[in-house]
């Protein structure tokens, strides 16, 4: 026990409750470790603060209403993180296995770098669970290659996962996420599903060709969605889909056969943004591009704003609001558009000349 004293060392500082007779160690002042912080079993209370060079966690409780801090590398192979305290991890942190993990009781649990939580060899290992009261916050990136089903913040009260870095689904399986999940960072489901069973808040991006599975409670989205990852690709969405004034739905177009895609599995309310970007396709009029897919439209709304980025001047698109899909028509310009155009043109040419006039008279004084 490192009740009031300051504890620094090196070495590695193991807590084990079948070699320590209190059955673990409480740090109550300002402590640190430089070499490896290895919890096997016990109980550490950490109700001060507590520096760790490198964290091996494969049993035991880390608790404590103060902040334990690693610097480097941390994998958490098991154990729990509870009480009102947080758990800071700088470096990378790795969640590996078919073991579960336990963040609960009001812990506060950072991620600043990067987070491969991956592994499991079965339906269901390798969750987080007891998730009751706590938070994570990721600011770096969260790597999920899990390649099957697994869970993320199951348990009582209150569970949230805010993701301000990267979250990145790179594995095959489920993700259920029972905790509120709230994105204002990127959230890319390259690969599986990702089921959010709670609530789930997006003002950043969401992009992906998987599947994103909606809250029954509904969903409306206030920031970007893009399918694809690096390129074109298809985004498959299940539940009602609501656009806010506040969305961006982006496409991609490639060539007539290649584009972005977004298949909704459910009813749409469409509002805010479409964006639409050039891939390197060169229009045709009379082109199409079925860009999206659904149940049906609501109210029969259409987007507030559509935007053309890097097309080049005179090309533009009908959108066409269909029964069940939305489609995109390369077409030519209205006669009045046309007009401005041209009279565009003719304002810049005019001004062009008028500054090389000037410019030739300079050189004649």
């Amino acid at each position: 026990t490192f009740d009031g004293t300051t504890f620094s060392g090196s070495g590695e500082l193991r807590i084990n409750a079948t070699n320590n007779a209190s059955g673990g160690a409480t740090f109550a002042g300002a402590n640190s470790h430089t070499g490896l912080f290895n919890v096997m079993s016990g109980t550490v209370t950490v109700n001060d603060g507590f520096g760790a060079s490198v964290l091996q966690q494969s049993g035991g409780t880390i608790t404590g209403s103060g902040t334990l801090t690693v610097s480097g590398p941390a994998t958490l192979a098991g154990g729990v993180h509870s009480g009102s305290g947080v758990s800071q991890f700088d470096g990378e942190l790795i969640l590996d296995g078919n073991g579960s993990r336990q963040f609960n009781g009001g812990r506060i649990v950072n991620a600043t770098a990067t987070t491969t939580w991956g592994g499991n060899t079965s339906a269901g290992g390798n969750a987080i669970v007891s998730f009751g009261g706590s938070t994570i916050n990721n600011s770096g990136t969260w790597n999920d290659a899990n390649a099957f089903d697994s869970n993320l913040g199951n348990g009582n009260g209150s569970r949230v996962f805010n993701n301000t870095g990267t979250y990145l689904k790179s594995g095959a399986g489920n993700t259920t996420v029972f905790a509120n999940y709230n994105n204002t960072g990127t959230t890319v489901v390259g690969d599986g599903s990702m089921s959010f069973s709670a609530s789930l808040s997006n003002t950043g991006t969401l992009a992906g060709s998987g599947t994103v599975v909606l809250p029954r409670s509904g969903f409306t989205n206030e920031g970007v969605i893009a399918p694809g990852v690096g390129g074109v690709g298809s985004l498959d969405i299940v539940g009602d889909l609501m656009l806010g004034s506040g969305s961006d739905l982006q496409f991609e177009l490639a060539s007539l056969g290649s584009f972005d895609t977004l298949a909704l599995d459910g009813d749409i309310t469409v509002g805010g943004e479409l964006s639409i970007w050039n891939l390197g396709y060169t229009p045709t009029i009379g082109d199409s591009f079925v860009i999206m897919t659904f149940d049906q439209s609501i109210d029969g709304l259409v987007f507030d704003n559509v935007s053309w980025n890097g097309f080049g001047a005179g090309v533009v698109f009908d959108v066409l609001y269909n029964a069940d899909n939305i489609t995109l028509v390369a077409a030519v310009p209205e006669p009045a558009e046309y007009a401005m155009m041209l009279a565009g043109l003719a304002l810049v040419g005019t001004i062009a000349r008028r500054r090389r006039a000037m410019a030739r008279g300079a050189n004649a004084g």
